[in-house]
């Protein structure tokens, strides 16, 4: 089912489609009542006053300002939107379409999130499985790694060499203490 407008918005949205025509309000009654709203000619001549002006400035301003503020209804003449009605209307779309992108914003968040979860419950899984799982070396690999051979000579050559680098630091710093020492007597 199609959710109808509010009666105030389905009357400024029968008189923005004919704002250079104008609508009289007998048009604007069996609309409403087309689309399902039930309203008095009383309460609708109410409401359209609010909205509308008449297509004709003379009626505009030798009745409303007069104090004689239906007649220009009343009489069945040929009324249009007013200026601010227009913009109230432009501001209801814009609203209707902001809360259309919010929903859409909202569900692609959603789904963003959801995705993030799914992808780290399946990293937790996978890490978990991997841990748990015995590792196996097949027999070409075993004899590769036992073929690698350590060569002890190099790395005893190296910590000799860091050894003596090492004592000769400890003899020229030792060598600088007592030459201050002197020098301080």
């Amino acid at each position: 089912m199609i959710k109808k407008d509010d009666l105030y918005i389905a009357i400024i949205k029968y008189g923005a489609d004919k704002l250079e025509t104008g609508v009289r309000l007998t048009e604007i009654q069996s609309h409403i009542e087309k689309i399902g709203h039930k309203v008095t000619k009383r309460r609708l001549e109410r409401i359209a006053y609010e909205i509308y002006i008449p297509l004709d400035d003379e009626l505009h301003y030798g009745d409303k300002y007069t104090g004689n503020a239906f007649t220009y209804l009343k009489d069945d003449n040929l009324i249009c939107l007013s200026v601010e009605s227009k913009f109230r209307l432009v501001e209801h779309i814009e609203l209707q379409e902001a809360r259309k992108s919010s929903k859409y914003a909202m569900r692609a968040a959603i789904i963003a999130i959801v995705i993030s979860i799914i992808t780290g419950l399946s990293s937790i899984y996978y890490s978990k499985k991997q841990i748990e799982t015995s590792t196996t070396i097949d027999t070409a690999q075993f004899e590769k790694i036992k073929g690698l051979k350590f060569n002890s000579k190099s790395l005893d050559s190296n910590l000799h060499i860091i050894i003596e680098q090492q004592e000769k630091l400890f003899q020229l710093i030792n060598k600088q203490e007592s030459q201050t020492s002197a020098n301080k007597k």
